[in-house]
């Protein structure tokens, strides 16, 4: 891929997750391979620049600034990644540079850590870290000037790349987690500092690090690494383009992200005005819109997010969808579920329950629709059970006939998971567990607080998890959504629960029966149309992904 069909693919980049940073890889990928600008064949070729390079080393090592190097290993045809234009030559990073010495600081001095580069501009965050000698780190030992690359030669800071681009005073030493790339005069430092933050070369930093807790390179292997050398003309005018492109890539970023920004505030601002109960008419506005432009407003798994609450908060409100004056009203509702109560316990089926206080006008977060009335739970719910685990040392109270459920069954959706655990009967006997019958409501009031789902079997719980035995004039899966709409807090030091008599007394809204069963199946509806957009946009994220992982091959 050249740099004009870069040009064309630019806006496609850049939408991509992660896709801006691949578009910086993939700019460096085409500037070390001599793809980003023209070569001229007027250049000075680079092999000219070697040899001014060795009259320079010579020069240095008779004035005393330079010790005699190593010699390092010609470079042999298979080490060689990719050709390079003619011109150009491949060079061990260590012929090409050299270290300025260290030593013990003796006067007061700028401290540099690898911490200290500011990895995005490739300088120095601070130069603010002045010392006296007495407190010098002892890792404070290496020597730099102006024009010095410096590199950070441990993992967790590996592309902590930096030029120093000025002179300082007091002087300036870093740490020896740096190695030191002073350029000679024939080499441009920011073409060398791009090279360095390649992808090409970040590879064989990874491949030749040691060390387990805190892997690094020293700086013998470092300096074995290849770089490819253009004439010293055409690496300025390679560092002009990346440099061009490389504000745009930031500018793009920032463009990008304050798109996203005011995207996720709209939509939420959106949300939040359709649960202001006293606007009717600038809800029906906002829903209508909504409504119609799903697929272009939600576009983000947190928008989707937001989305799901909504519609929940919406349902229980009374929003979703229209009132009918011809239900039957929620106040005859629970006078039925008041005698399915007394019936139950006439049948010596229920125990008598401690009677719920009034509702206070102060406790009522907001106004129903006619036909519906506010509800404690423990007027809607006939009994709870608890639960508890059999011993697991005995193995006679496991792997039974008995589903038995903890936390991680609730995991599933609606519905409690079918691959869940089993005990035995003696299990069941000899343990604080309960049998729950079917089509019941499990829910978490310790561990996994909030969670809920629907045991479409007979299943035992453990501690964790209640059963709220419903009535039969409540719409299972109403109570289900209408559970979910709520903000479920807990106390404790350790572990947060919430206690049963909390749980009796919290206030639910309550619609007629025939209201309910319509709000279950326009929650079903939108709930689904979330499912669908959310597997939309992980697919895009997968194919852009991939895509993005393409970019970063492009040229190798």
């Amino acid at each position: 891929m050249n740099s004009d069909l870069l040009s064309q693919n630019f806006a496609t980049l850049i939408e991509a997750p992660g896709g801006i940073n691949a578009l910086r890889q993939m700019i460096l990928q085409l500037a070390v391979r001599g793809k980003l600008v023209s070569q001229n064949p007027d250049d000075e070729p680079a092999s000219v620049l070697l040899d001014r390079i060795a009259e320079e080393k010579k020069r240095l090592q008779k004035e005393g600034k330079l010790k005699r190097q190593k010699k390092l290993p010609p470079i042999d045809e298979d080490e060689v990644p990719y050709e390079v234009p003619q011109g150009w030559e491949w060079k061990r990073l260590g012929s090409i540079t050299h270290n300025l010495g260290q030593k013990k600081p003796d006067k007061r001095f700028i401290y540099i850590d690898v911490s200290s580069i500011d990895n995005k501009k490739g300088t120095i965050a601070s130069t603010d870290n002045i010392l006296e000698p007495e407190n010098a780190p002892s890792r404070a030992r290496k020597l730099v000037s102006e024009n010095t690359v410096i590199y950070s030669t441990v993992r967790p800071y590996l592309l902590n790349i930096a030029i120093i681009d000025k002179k300082t005073e007091p002087e300036m030493i870093v740490s020896t987690a740096f190695a030191i790339l002073h350029p000679y005069s024939t080499i441009y430092n920011k073409y060398l500092y791009y090279y360095l933050k390649s992808l090409q070369f970040t590879k064989y930093v990874e491949s030749q690090m040691i060390g387990m807790a805190y892997p690094a390179i020293n700086d013998s292997k470092l300096l074995k690494g290849l770089v490819p050398l253009p004439p010293i003309a055409e690496q300025h005018r390679i560092v002009a383009k990346v440099d061009k492109l490389m504000n745009m890539c930031d500018e793009l970023e920032r463009k990008q992200q304050k798109r996203s920004e005011v995207h996720i505030c709209m939509n939420n601002g959106a949300l939040s005005k359709l649960q202001q109960p006293d606007k009717e008419a600038e809800f029906n506005r906002i829903w209508a819109y909504i409504r119609d432009n799903f697929d272009l407003l939600y576009t983000k798994q947190e928008t989707v997010k937001k989305l799901r609450e909504a519609v929940l908060q919406l349902a229980v409100q009374g929003r979703l969808v229209e009132q009918d004056p011809n239900d039957e009203p929620a106040e005859v509702l629970l006078e039925r579920i008041e005698e399915e109560k007394k019936r139950l316990q006439k049948e010596g089926k229920l125990k008598r329950q401690k009677e719920l206080p009034p509702i206070e006008e102060d406790e009522v977060p907001y106004e129903l629709p006619q036909g519906w009335e506010w509800a404690r739970m423990g007027d809607v719910v006939l009994k709870i059970k608890g639960g508890g685990t059999p011993s697991k040392r005995n193995p006679n109270y496991w792997n039974g006939e008995i589903a038995w459920a903890s936390v991680k069954d609730l995991n599933c959706g609606k519905y409690l998971s079918s691959t869940i655990d089993t005990i035995t009967e003696e299990g069941l006997n000899e343990s604080s567990s309960n049998l729950i019958i079917e089509n019941n409501i499990i829910i978490c009031t310790r561990m996994g607080l909030g969670k809920i789902s629907i045991n479409q079997i007979p299943v035992a719980i453990n501690q964790d998890l209640k059963a709220l035995y419903s009535s039969q004039n409540i719409d299972m899966d109403y109570f289900y959504n209408l559970y979910n709409s709520l903000s479920i807090s807990g106390t404790g030091m350790t572990v947060k629960g919430i206690r049963q008599d909390t749980l009796l007394n919290m206030l639910i809204p309550l619609p007629p029966l025939a209201k309910q069963h319509r709000i279950v199946e326009e929650v079903d509806r939108l709930l689904a149309l979330c499912d669908r957009l959310e597997a939309n946009i992980k697919h895009s994220e997968e194919v852009a992904r991939s895509f993005a992982e393409v970019i970063e091959k492009v040229g190798e």
